[in-house]
């Protein structure tokens, strides 16, 4: 019987994978992040910070459960063969 032979090793596509994925992560997440977009121009378009007061400052949850499960039978559901109704 033939066995199928891959035109590209699978090693070299493995090396690729690793190589893109380390671009994509250094362009997503380290680039941006050594980047240091604020200026003072940007600053001056920040607007100034407002207290707010939230009223109610607290919300008391008050709640009683059940200490015995509750079970619900369903008129519509047939028993499996040979189970007691």
């Amino acid at each position: 019987m033939n066995s199928y032979n891959t035109s590209t090793p699978s090693a070299a596509f493995g090396i690729a994978a690793v190589a893109m994925t380390a671009i994509t992560i250094g362009l997503t997440v380290i680039a941006p992040a050594k980047l240091n977009p604020v200026t003072a121009h940007v600053r001056a378009l920040e607007a100034p910070s407002t207290e707010v007061a939230i009223n109610p400052s607290h919300i008391d949850v008050i709640a009683v459960r059940e200490t015995v499960p509750s079970t619900v039978k369903d008129p519509d559901v047939q028993p499996k063969r040979k189970q007691p109704v």
